[in-house]
């Protein structure tokens, strides 16, 4: 009785801590981004793009559009879910808005927290949110807001999990959500062949052609009903050189804060943490590592480098691999976590 008790005050007690990390990292979100004129045009945004998506555009008809209001008509799942919030409650649409951004933080927040549970005991798994909660306010540098940020990162955990449980159907149905949300989930089918199909581990071989359907079918009907105002060759190399000559700035400009090195900042030491002691760490580990590697390479080939809020998802796919090498550092220890088999 003693110890249900004990269990359920420290279940109480970090619920009570993610909650109020969530409050945290919201009012950072919002008060630095001047929320009066740019929670306004997150909004706009967003009304755009779903008249966008239910109007199914041709291509010439695009051109004039801000491209941000063209990318929330892509990735349909916030913008669905904000609307149907709106009519649910009645509320102007910049409650709603804020309202679910929040929604969206603290269910980032659990979903991590229980993914980790998976992995480490309690207090290594809440070492590990607040490691993610440390540097997530860097994502928080861009110029308006953007709901599919956290439901990202809740999707991948959630995933993720499932795919350490050995899971397939639950990780098709977070694949399919995240599709919808952001094409980077993408990313998960990459993660699914590193983890299933590489000898060593057991596997079915639904989980290596199942995945790439479920992630391509909505991509296709997205990127179609909602066309690109530029054809997709144009993006490189100009976003290339465009990376290439914001990391030039530093050593033009001494300046420690250039944007462009804040993909080396959101993770931090937990990357040479991931990569040490590789074969130590369990390979629903340390194989997503690689995924977040060839998502980086992405990045800087054909996206802004320096807005970091794109790269919310290495949280998930490489924070777990330096959190179990710095609780072997840390413990003095060489085995890994508890499998999640034996949870």
């Amino acid at each position: 009785m003693a110890r249900e008790t004990q269990t359920r005050r420290r279940t109480i007690m970090e619920v009570a801590l993610l909650l109020w990390l969530a409050l945290v990292l919201g009012a950072l979100s919002f008060v630095g981004r001047q929320p009066d004129s740019r929670l306004s045009a997150s909004v706009q945004f967003l009304n755009t793009g779903l008249d966008l998506f239910f109007t199914s555009p041709e291509p010439g008809d695009v051109r004039n559009v801000n491209i941000n209001s063209i990318v929330e008509g892509r990735r349909v799942l916030m913008p669905l879910v904000y609307a149907g919030l709106r009519g649910l409650t009645g509320l102007p649409s910049e409650y709603v808005f804020s309202l679910l951004r929040l929604i969206s933080i603290v269910a980032a927040l659990v979903a991590f927290r229980w993914f980790l549970g998976l992995h480490f005991d309690g207090v290594w798994s809440l070492v590990g949110v607040l490691l993610m909660v440390a540097t997530l306010p860097l994502t928080f540098l861009t110029g308006h807001e953007v709901l599919t940020d956290f439901p990202e990162l809740m999707l991948f955990s959630l995933a993720l999990r499932s795919l350490a449980q050995d899971r397939l159907a639950p990780f098709c149905l977070f694949l399919f959500l995240g599709t919808v949300n952001r094409e980077t989930a993408g990313l998960l089918c990459l993660v699914a062949v590193l983890v299933k199909g590489v000898s060593g581990v057991r596997a079915r071989p639904a989980w290596l052609v199942l995945p790439p359907v479920v992630w391509a079918i909505p991509l296709v009907y997205l990127w179609t009903n909602v066309p690109y105002p530029q054809a997709p060759g144009e993006l490189w190399p100009k976003m290339l050189l465009r990376n290439l000559a914001g990391l030039q700035h530093f050593t033009d400009n001494l300046n420690t804060y250039n944007n462009f090195l804040f993909p080396l900042y959101l993770l931090g030491l937990l990357w040479p943490l991931a990569l040490w002691g590789w074969t130590r760490t369990s390979p629903t580990l340390r194989r997503p590592v690689v995924a977040g590697m060839v998502f980086l390479v992405v990045c800087f080939n054909l996206g802004g480098f320096h807005e970091i809020r794109q790269q919310i998802c290495l949280f998930a796919l490489v924070l777990p691999a330096g959190l179990s090498a710095l609780r072997r550092l840390w413990l003095g220890i060489e085995t890994n976590p508890v499998a999640p088999t034996e949870q």
